[in-house]
């Protein structure tokens, strides 16, 4: 996993992370992805939708929001194969998803298995599917590298 196992323990011991920016440097093939610690908020914030069933749902919700303070990190793949963004609310588990963490490693995979009917990757290749669950997207990475993640808390202007 990342060099730095602090910066990896930190991300994971977040409940909730939000992809905030996904920048991709096209010509070094790198992928940086800035997430951020987010948070329930203490009081429940009921809603009015004008629709009472649906407001009946949302009498007692807790907004999810991330704050000046919280964690951010920055997840750098120094060099990547695919990667594919997903909205998280609509993804089918993997099989052999064991949901530890935020930044997951998979042996096998519907993203493998695509990635290797599709692309032109020597078989002596080695490559990794590492996915970055998120609570608003899954950023799934085909890399032969391992990320790097620094860890810094988010700033005022940033929220």
């Amino acid at each position: 996993m990342p060099e730095d196992p602090t910066a990896l323990e930190r991300l994971n011991a977040c409940d909730e992370i939000y992809l905030i920016r996904c920048d991709q440097d096209v010509d070094e093939y790198r992928l940086r992805l800035l997430v951020h610690e987010a948070r329930a908020e203490k009081e429940a914030v009921g809603v009015d939708t004008g629709n009472a069933d649906v407001d009946a749902i949302f009498a007692n919700a807790y907004p999810i929001t991330t704050k000046a303070g919280y964690d951010a990190f920055t997840i750098t793949f120094d060099y990547f194969h695919a990667f594919l963004v997903r909205d998280e609310i609509l993804c089918n588990p993997e099989e052999n998803d064991d949901r530890s963490g935020h930044l997951r490693r998979y042996s096998s995979s519907w993203v493998l298995d695509f990635v290797g009917k599709s692309m032109r990757i020597h078989p002596e290749d080695s490559y990794q599917h590492l996915a970055v669950v998120c609570s608003n997207q899954v950023v799934d990475v085909i890399t032969p590298v391992e990320p790097t993640i620094e860890h810094r808390l988010v700033r005022e202007d940033e929220v």
